[in-house]
């Protein structure tokens, strides 16, 4: 091939001479210049000048070529851990400058809410209601907790707070509000529910990265380093993580953090049953972690309990036998920690209502009555939740960002399904079609019960169990909203990280295969992160992108 280094610029003068003399070669019946033969010129030069440059300029692009050709030969010949802790930190760079970037607009306002620290504020003071003194006009209603009743009067008090005895208080765990009473009142009037949340959200994502690293070389070792930074990518910003971050208030922080703690709990747990015997002082923090998460949403309630049996089971199958010394003091460390979390949460709830199970919903100020509501929970939403968090599509525009989550009629919030936004988590069909296909299911479960589960089957039947409990919480839940499906994504996300590593083993007598595999996930990550950005990009952040976008076309002659 002489000369194939010209054939780029042989392409771009064969488009130069189309669009010239496309009147003569019958491609345009129009004499003057279309947007087609513009469009086709500029193909042509652009070609024609990368050509030109190539070859100018073609010992110092071989230099280069030759320059990466040996970075990348050096970085496979690191270690393999140190390459998955380059790839990591390349991923956290990524992710924590989106996050920062969409949390941006939010430091200079005034906050949405403040309603964790009003709390914390009110904690100081040794009471357990806000300093918010309801007007006098809402408690003379017959029925303050009649939407329609108190719909003239609505903007003169905190929303979306419980009403008690003449008294505001909030229907959210406490635990964030304590955990904020180490600063100074001046300090949390000005620190919003926003900062709380981003705190958390944070927190969440550096503890699944810290689960990830944990056990990738246990799952995945057989996987390229570099896909470990694509699998953060998806679990640090595809999904409702944009959204929520340009959404930022105390219900999104109530619902990270909970994650937050959650699965903070799920990591200390794994490296606790990593070792023989178990860490007793990571069993007493994986405990500490789940009731900090319960004490911020008790919804997490079902899921923690479905994850202390099972490390109550781990424990006992290890040492009930050879160290029954050992097996009271890790007993204890389970036990302890939730025990002094569920008798403060009952004290906090009896304190405010006269009741221990009482965490003010009944009384809460929204736009339903829930003393006259009951329907909170049924199967009759079953459907049209899946469809709305799963299957939903978006729908698109002609000008940035092109895509837009699609209105949910019932709550009035914009929804994109998790099909669009997370497919990434597909990957958790591949390990269990395996499973059902090979019909060992029972087998497995028999072989589980009998012997105990080791540390790395824990983690995968606890991340499938919880997630399930948490979906179907949510999938029987009235009122759909996005945030809601952080309540179980995250356990889900990590669980398709964990089977990576089962799909890629499929296809390993077939190396072609294992190729479309990998390019099959990216593909997957990329296509779920531009979705779960562009569909949830606010109007005030498309200003400079839609200046940027009118005037390329206007700089290159198409306008």
């Amino acid at each position: 091939m002489k000369h194939g280094k010209y054939v780029i610029g042989i392409i771009g003068v064969v488009l130069l001479g189309l669009a010239v003399f496309a009147e003569q070669f019958g491609l345009d019946n129009d004499s003057g210049w279309g947007r087609g033969r513009i469009l086709l010129l500029e193909v042509g030069v652009v070609l024609v000048l990368i050509n030109v440059l190539g070859v100018v300029f073609r010992n110092t692009l071989a230099n280069i070529a030759v320059l990466i050709k040996n970075t990348f030969e050096k970085l496979c010949a690191i270690d393999y851990s140190m390459q998955l802790n380059i790839f990591s930190f390349l991923a956290i760079i990524i992710v924590s400058a989106v996050y920062v970037w969409s949390f941006l607009p939010f430091v200079n306002s005034s906050p949405p809410s403040n309603n964790y620290s009003q709390l914390a504020i009110a904690f100081k003071s040794r009471q357990l209601y806000l300093n918010e003194k309801p007007p006098a006009a809402l408690l003379a209603l017959n029925d303050p907790y009649d939407w329609s009743a108190r719909y003239s009067i609505r903007r003169t008090f905190t929303m979306d707070v419980s009403l008690y005895n003449g008294r505001f208080y909030l229907y959210w765990g406490p635990v964030p509000s304590l955990l904020l009473i180490i600063f100074s009142n001046q300090q949390l009037q000005v620190l919003g529910d926003q900062y709380v949340f981003f705190a958390f959200l944070y927190g969440l994502f550096l503890y699944s990265f810290l689960l990830v690293r944990c056990c990738w070389e246990k799952f995945n070792r057989a996987l390229p380093a570099w896909m470990v930074g694509v699998a953060l990518l998806a679990i640090g910003i595809s999904g409702p993580v944009a959204r929520m971050l340009n959404l930022s208030s105390i219900y999104e922080a109530a619902i990270v953090g909970s994650q937050l703690f959650f699965i903070g709990g799920c990591y200390w747990a794994y490296s606790a049953m990593r070792t023989t015997p178990t860490s007793s002082w990571k069993i007493a923090l994986a405990s500490l972690h789940w009731a900090l998460a319960i004490g911020t949403r008790i919804t997490i309630l079902p899921a923690v309990l479905f994850l202390v049996f099972m490390v109550l089971f781990h424990v006992w199958k290890e040492n009930k036998l050879h160290r029954p010394e050992k097996l009271v003091l890790t007993l204890s460390a389970i036990v302890i920690p939730l025990f002094i979390l569920m008798v403060g949460l009952g004290w906090y709830n009896y304190a405010r209502f006269g009741s221990v199970s009482e965490f003010g919903l009944r009384y809460q100020l929204a736009q339903l009555d829930y003393h006259k509501f009951t329907k909170v929970f049924s199967t009759d939403y079953l459907y049209g939740n899946f469809q709305n968090y799963f299957l939903k599509p978006f729908s698109t525009q002609p000008k940035f960002p092109f895509l837009r989550a699609i209105e949910t009629v019932y709550s009035n919030e914009r929804i994109t399904g998790l099909l669009y936004t997370a497919p990434f988590f597909l990957i958790i069909l591949i390990p269990l079609g395996r499973l059902l296909y090979s019909g060992t299911l029972l087998e497995t479960i028999h072989v589980a019960v009998r012997n105990g589960l080791p540390a790395e089957n824990w983690l995968v039947l606890g991340l499938a169990g919880s997630s399930l409990i948490l979906l179907s919480i949510i999938l029987l839940y009235y009122y759909p909203a996005v945030r809601f499906v952080e309540e179980f994504l995250p356990a889900m996300m990590l669980l398709a990280t964990i089977s990576l590593g089962a799909g890629y083993e499929i296809f390993k007598e077939s190396p072609p295969l294992r190729k479309s595999y990998l390019f099959f996930v990216v593909t997957l990550v990329i296509f779920s992160i531009t979705v779960s950005m562009l569909s949830t990009v606010p109007i005030s952040r498309t200003k400079g992108v839609v200046l940027l976008i009118k005037q390329v076309p206007q700089f290159i002659g198409l306008r």
